[in-house]
């Protein structure tokens, strides 16, 4: 039996081994020269290159997306106020509104302009309203306690809310208590206004009111409480 030659091992200055660590190639001669690491706190957690450096266990890893931009901010308008919505229906179309019983006295024309909205007269209008609604109801519903501030201004007054709005040159306020909504309450100011003379009919369609501002109060005695501040600066 012919015995084959033991195989001789190459060796070459060109010929180099590597090791792959973690995903990473580093020359096995290197990895032979480096001491064991030992891992402490703050240390790499696993073995070093000669420099020092150290041998990343997972290799690179992919850069982390963009973050998306941010999507505009929609900035909205303020919401319609149902109560200033419906008394300006009311204002452009009184015919939609026919005035019960004795029409003595009661405006019939259209005002063509709308009650432009008022910041100013809504916050007062509001806090009129809240008062209201922590007064007895049988107090709120005897005029002319319904238009009173609590300093005893009547609304339409020099020293009245509505001229601390700001409204020097018109000045108007309707109140109505115990209606659920805004439509019910304006309806009551159109077509059942015949013991009060018609005064809130001919305000909604008094077209020398140039601005308007409402206030609603769920609650008190009265269950819904509703003010229309009105003027002209």
């Amino acid at each position: 039996m012919r015995k084959l030659p033991a195989p001789r091992l190459l060796a070459t200055a060109a010929l180099t081994a590597a090791l792959v660590v973690g995903g990473a190639l580093m020359p096995a001669t290197a990895l032979a020269a480096a001491p064991a690491a030992v891992v402490t706190e703050g240390d790499c957690p696993g073995p070093k290159y000669p420099d020092g450096s150290c041998v990343p266990l997972f290799g690179p890893q992919p850069a982390p997306p963009p973050a998306p931009s941010p999507k505009p901010i929609k900035r909205l308008g303020r919401a319609p106020d149902p109560l200033l919505v419906a008394v300006n229906d009311a204002r452009l179309h009184p015919e939609k509104y026919p005035p019960h019983g004795d029409t003595s006295g009661a405006t019939m024309a259209a005002c063509p302009a709308p009650f432009a909205r008022s910041s100013a007269l809504g916050r007062v209008a509001l806090e009129h309203t809240k008062y209201l609604a922590g007064q007895p109801i049988d107090v709120v519903n005897t005029f002319p306690n319904m238009h009173k501030d609590p300093n005893g201004s009547l609304a339409w007054e020099d020293g009245g809310h509505i001229a601390a709005a700001g409204y020097n040159a018109g000045r108007g306020e309707i109140v109505a208590t115990g209606f659920p909504t805004a439509e019910a309450a304006v309806r009551f100011w159109m077509q059942d206004d015949a013991p009060f003379n018609w005064g809130h009919r001919n305000l909604i369609l008094n077209c020398s009111l140039a601005e308007a501002g409402a206030g609603h109060v769920a609650g008190g005695s009265g269950g819904h409480y509703w003010t229309v501040d009105m003027g002209t600066r």
